[in-house]
């Protein structure tokens, strides 16, 4: 149940990061927005571990690496 919830907390920060982004009260070059996407995704790839699936660790972990390289790129761009 734990992994369940965890699984589900994840979604909805990644609904609501992904709806502040399109209504524009937040912006993809965000620190935040980034953080947000790395923190639910986490959630919802911690969620696979005890019920494995495939698809959705895929796209998932690709969600995340995206994350990551956007989140390296405003930190690289924030000390140019």
């Amino acid at each position: 149940m734990f992994f369940t919830i965890l699984g589900l907390l994840g979604v909805a920060i990644n609904l609501i990061a992904y709806g502040l982004l399109s209504t524009g009260r937040m912006r993809a070059d965000e620190m935040r927005y980034q953080l947000i996407n790395i923190l639910g995704t986490t959630g919802i790839l911690l969620s696979l571990i005890p019920q494995w699936n495939l698809p959705i660790f895929i796209s998932n972990a690709a969600w995340l690496l995206i994350g990551i390289v956007g989140l390296a790129r405003i930190i690289r761009l924030r000390r140019a």
